[in-house]
């Protein structure tokens, strides 16, 4: 056989393959799950307490909050985040880092009268706190994602197990 009819054998062999590869890459990618959910299915509660028409307050978090504002707006809300002045402003942000970089479109404006205000801000300085206050949707255009308005409970979180390192090391006998 001479070197042109094996170039053309070869040539022909590599179509059949790709035709093939292309057919079972079409057949695989034809069976896989979509990546967008379908249009019916529900995108994740803005509140942690699933119970529809619940009047129990809606436990939630500054990234579902800013996913639909709408959906909580003149509902009391639970939220835990930093509480901070802003130009006179008491402000909840949701870390210190954003408070630290006056990133308040993803912040609460605390409002209410001078005296509540003053003593919020007098036993919880610049700390995270846990708020439960009615959320008003930022109707304005303001800097911030919304504000919450009285009665509020506010309380310390939990504060978190620290761990040592001696704690959480694993022995090297059971790394064998």
């Amino acid at each position: 056989m001479s070197a042109e009819a094996r170039m053309r054998k070869w040539l022909w062999m590599m179509g059949i393959t790709q035709v093939l590869l292309i057919a079972v890459l079409a057949t695989l990618w034809s069976s896989m799950p979509a990546a967008v959910p379908a249009a019916d299915s529900d995108p994740a509660p803005i509140c942690f307490n699933r119970v529809p028409g619940s009047d129990k307050p809606c436990l939630t978090s500054f990234t579902r909050l800013a996913t639909a504002p709408g959906e909580v707006a003149g509902r009391r809300i639970i939220i835990t985040g930093y509480l901070a002045m802003r130009y006179g402003i008491p402000t909840l942000y949701a870390n210190q880092q954003d408070y630290e970089n006056d990133i308040a479109v993803n912040a609460l404006a605390i409002e209410g009268d001078h005296p509540t205000l003053e003593q919020l801000v007098q036993q919880f300085p610049y700390q995270y706190v846990v708020m439960e206050g009615v959320f008003r949707e930022n109707e304005q255009n303001l800097a911030w994602l919304g504000r919450l308005t009285p009665p509020f409970k506010v309380s310390k979180p939990i504060t978190p197990l620290r761990q040592t390192h001696e704690d959480v090391l694993v022995p090297v006998e059971f790394m064998k």
